[in-house]
């Protein structure tokens, strides 16, 4: 009808324009974090949130909001973020996104630097091991997985990843 109403939009296109908007919002935060600021990674974190709002089970959304959270804890760019309660938010959103996405290994990779973080180092080691499972030849996974063991005093086992990791991609563990 010319000058009407515009016709209904059925549910599952409104989800995957949900889908989509997540998806670009996750692009945007995983841009932000290749630069190493605070701003950058407060930006992250809001894409992430804001991808989670867009479509609560899209595991994406999750991991880029768990990455963010992470960023921040590590550098601790000010006393907000050194707080647990920081590192608490990156393990509960890689732990949604392992739920979600039971197979994917930066979920549990991520999932296992949070448990560092929360002194949950049984759960790290299994995590861990999950991510290496799924993704043996990954060098993002060897990398956060190298860092879980590091922190574990597993010292040759993490140089070994990141050795690793070296050989897939040079600048991985630049990053």
């Amino acid at each position: 009808a010319l000058g009407g109403a515009a016709p209904p939009v059925r549910p599952e296109a409104a989800a995957s324009q949900d889908r989509i908007a997540a998806h670009d919002l996750v692009l945007q935060a995983w841009a932000a974090l290749r630069t190493v600021n605070r701003d950058a990674a407060v930006a992250a974190r809001r894409f992430g949130e804001q991808a989670i709002e867009r479509d609560g089970d899209y595991a994406p959304g999750f991991l880029a909001l768990a990455a963010s959270l992470g960023v921040l804890f590590e550098q601790r760019w000010g006393r907000e973020y050194a707080d647990v309660s920081i590192a608490q938010r990156m393990a509960a959103a890689s732990s949604a996104a392992v739920n979600l996405a039971p197979n994917d290994a930066h979920a549990h990779a991520l999932l296992a630097v949070a448990s560092t973080h929360v002194l949950q180092h049984e759960r790290a080691a299994a995590e861990a091991d999950k991510a290496l499972a799924l993704a043996p030849s990954d060098a993002e996974v060897l990398s956060l997985v190298a860092t879980v063991y590091q922190r574990h005093g597993r010292y040759e086992r993490a140089i070994d990843l990141i050795n690793r990791a070296n050989m897939l991609d040079p600048f991985e563990s630049m990053g």
